[in-house]
Order: C-alpha cells, then structure tokens, then sequence
C-alpha cells in the first residue's frame, strides 16, 4: 500500500480512501480544493497501485495498514473521513476496530449487502463482467442490461485501474460480499450515506446500515449514478463535504 499527502500538516486531518478497480486517482478533481482547508492522507489500496506483485486480499489487511500508518506518524484522532465504494466498507471496518477515532465520515455510496452462502457465486459471476469489460469483452446483452439499469458503461470502463488483476478482483467482491458488522456503532462519530438515485445496490444497503447504524444521514443525489457525484460534479461534492467536515 502507497500514501499519498497533500496540504498543510497545521489543518485538519482528512481521510480519503478509493473504491474498487479504480485508483487514488479518482480523487484528482477534489485535491485541490480540499487541499486548501484540510491535510489529506489517501491510500492507494492494494492491487491498485501499479505495483506488480501487489493484490488485494482482503478488508481487514487494507484496514491495519491504514491503522499502522496514520498511528505510527500521527495521533489516533481523524477530523474526518470520506470512503467511495468499497472504500467505504473499509471505513466502516476502521470504525469498528476503533483504534482510530473519527469526527465526521461520509460513505458514498459504500457498499453494505452480505449476500452469505451466495457471496462466492457473486463474486465469481461479476468478477468475470467486469473483466469482460476491462478487455472490450462485454456480450452486449450484458452491456445492455447494464445500462438498463443506470450503469455509465463507457464511464465505467474508462474509470477502471487497467492493471487490476483477476484475483484482486475476486477479493475483493469477495470481500464486499461478506463483510457485516458484528454490532452497532454507537459512537460520536457524524456519519453521513451518499448514493445516486440511479444507483440500485446503495439505497438497498442504507437500509441494512440503519440497523447497526441507527444515526446514519442519508442524502440521496438526483439524477447520479455511482461516483458521479465527485467526478462529474467536483466543486457541488467539495461545497458538500466543507459543510460536513467544517
């Protein structure tokens, strides 16, 4: 796992943590801005960062690694967090573990939907549509029931981390899948759950959040799809996140 650091160690500390198969990258459109208010610390998970001989294994592996890190440089206090995705599974892990305290997070449209004794099935069947699709492989059936529901496939495809191999892939639906939380967070922290009203997956995880989460704030986005928010609408998303994160 690489970190990547911008902005002046004097302001608040800020958590930016990617999804699956795209890179830290994606935060591009927000760095600069968010630079001028906030010290921002973001990972670049593992598989994800050009690293050859890097995969994605697993949540709880990603998890320690930002833990040792922030620790190991900083104190155990984080102003705020924002996870996108699968990045925002992982925040939840952090947030479980409590070895960091956090004061305001927001989870766009974080993936929370165990599926059980389907997770390994699940994962194997999307695993092989997004590599169909990485590779200019997608049977159009798929592609158009993708966009029946929603799906930006041109965007999609052109978000992908290229170098992502089969088995992070795998984990990493693997993974998402079956990750729960064992209890309630019941604890200070502000938490926030974006998704798109396109989006399909989200608004059926925030019902299952509620229930170990029953502080959690939900702000649906109008007419977005999945991470369209921050990439296509950057200076909404940072107006957004400054009246959170303060």
């Amino acid at each position: 796992m690489e970190f990547h650091e911008f902005g002046n160690l004097r302001n608040p500390k800020l958590l930016l943590i990617h999804g699956m198969a795209v890179t830290w990258e994606s935060f591009h459109p927000l760095i600069d801005e968010l630079s001028k208010h906030y010290y921002l610390i973001i990972p670049s998970l593992d598989g994800h960062n050009g690293d050859s001989s890097s995969h994605f294994e697993c949540i709880d592996q990603e998890t320690e690694q930002i833990e040792n890190y922030i620790l190991s440089r900083y104190t155990d206090y984080v102003h705020g967090a924002y996870g996108f995705s699968m990045g925002g599974t992982i925040l939840l892990k952090l947030l479980a573990n409590q070895k960091i305290q956090i004061s305001k997070v927001i989870l766009d449209a974080a993936y929370y939907l165990p599926l059980g004794i389907y997770s390994k099935t699940a994962a194997m069947i999307l695993s092989k549509i997004l590599l169909d699709l990485r590779n200019n492989q997608l049977h159009p059936k798929m592609r158009s029931l993708l966009s029946y529901y929603d799906v930006d496939v041109e965007s999609l495809k052109k978000a992908l981390y290229p170098q992502i191999s089969l088995k992070s892939i795998e984990n990493c639906f693997l993974e998402l899948f079956k990750f729960s939380l064992q209890q309630s967070l019941r604890n200070s922290t502000e938490m926030y759950y974006w998704y798109g009203s396109n989006e399909i997956i989200p608004a059926k995880s925030i019902k299952y959040l509620k229930q170990v989460i029953p502080n959690i704030k939900e702000k649906v986005l109008k007419d977005l799809g999945h991470g369209e928010f921050i990439t296509k609408y950057s200076t909404e998303a940072v107006k957004e996140m400054r009246t959170i994160y303060g």
